[in-house]
């Protein structure tokens, strides 16, 4: 919604964190997502045209049915819409959730360890060809954009969690 986006600029918030997971449909679907890829890029196009700078987006890879090209379409998402910040991670399928208990009754395909572990080699080669520093595992930066939060973490600083499933340290 715009226009939250919008009251968030009068707040001291000065980083938007989106979680994008994929810019195409079929990964959105075999992830179950509420969003669609139309929402992902109209957030990301929201936050940018309401002024925030300092704009993180969420990634999966490793997703059945998402080829090496259709990984690559993604990052190059991320340079055609001038992130700064992202965050990449393969896809785990966690117990006790739809997508476990589909993949055990073969109603979904089981992530592939070898597929993913392709794709993360191609998130390094294609993050370093767009200017892209890997400082952390899962997070990729443009120089001097790293989320002073994910380095604070390594400090041992304290924070402060805001949302639902956010974490605060003290």
């Amino acid at each position: 919604n715009i226009g939250y986006i919008r009251s968030l600029r009068s707040t001291p918030v000065n980083r938007f964190s989106i979680g994008i997971q994929s810019f195409r449909q079929p990964d959105l679907d075999y992830m179950k997502r509420a969003h669609n890829a139309q929402q992902a890029e109209a957030a990301i196009k929201g936050a940018q045209d309401v002024g925030f700078d300092k704009l993180s987006i969420d990634l999966i890879y490793g997703v059945p049915g998402m080829t090496d090209n259709h990984w690559k379409e993604n990052l190059d998402k991320v340079r055609e819409t001038q992130i700064p910040h992202f965050s990449a991670y393969a896809l785990t399928v966690e117990e006790r959730t739809a997508l476990h208990h589909a993949i055990a009754h073969n109603k979904a395909v089981p992530v592939d360890a070898a597929q993913a572990a392709g794709q993360f080699g191609i998130l390094m080669d294609m993050a370093r060809t767009m200017g892209y520093e890997h400082y952390e595992i899962s997070n990729l930066a443009l120089p001097g954009q790293y989320a002073i939060h994910n380095t604070n973490y390594w400090r041992g600083l304290p924070y402060l969690g805001i949302g639902p499933s956010a974490h605060s340290f003290d």
